[in-house]
């Protein structure tokens, strides 16, 4: 018999002499991405055995199974209001918000484009969430925070262009000293 999944071969396998009436199973298994699926086996290829029936040979099923969609729900940063000197506590909320459980993945920060933070997440159910939160001197420029969750693509997702946010943190003041003058007396 030869197995298709997708419509794509997934090798062909022997099959023991039967008895009349007697049956046999076989399992196959392989990594079902999130989304539609269709599952055929074909029998008596090349109708190289003598049957009473030779249009019973091919059995199909189509089902879906559901996926994880990790998203990065929010950043935010502790205190809002802060002096140059102060840390700040970023606080990173991701989010499945898919109909299957996620397995544990990482989620790394990048600062102005630079790899920065790399924290592990925990598996996460449908619609649940957690907050990975990291705390850090931003000094007194603007800075650009970027989070991608599962940056190596290894959660099989239903939907994989979802998965980074961006802010900018705003600068704070800091004391600019000036020379104005300098008199000779």
């Amino acid at each position: 018999y030869e197995v298709f999944i997708g419509g794509n071969s997934r090798g062909r396998f022997s099959i023991p002499v039967l008895a009349p009436t007697a049956t046999i199973e076989r399992t196959i298994s392989w990594a079902a991405q999130p989304g539609s699926h269709t599952v055929r086996a074909d029998l008596d290829i090349g109708n190289t055995t003598r049957e009473s029936c030779e249009t019973n040979n091919s059995f199909g099923i189509e089902f879906t199974t559901a996926g994880p969609d990790l998203i990065i729900d929010g950043i935010t940063w502790t205190p809002a209001e802060r002096s140059y000197t102060e840390n700040i506590t970023l606080s990173y909320t991701v989010k499945n918000q898919g109909q299957g459980a996620s397995y544990g993945t990482w989620l790394s920060c990048y600062l102005e484009g630079l790899g920065w933070v790399r924290e592990q997440v925990k598996p996460l159910s449908p619609g649940s969430s957690t907050i990975v939160k990291y705390n850090w001197f931003p000094g007194s420029c603007n800075q650009t925070v970027t989070a991608v969750i599962d940056p190596s693509d290894e959660v099989l997702e239903t939907e994989e262009d979802n998965n980074t946010a961006t802010i900018v943190i705003p600068g704070v003041g800091i004391p600019d000293l000036v020379l104005q003058s300098i008199a000779c007396i």
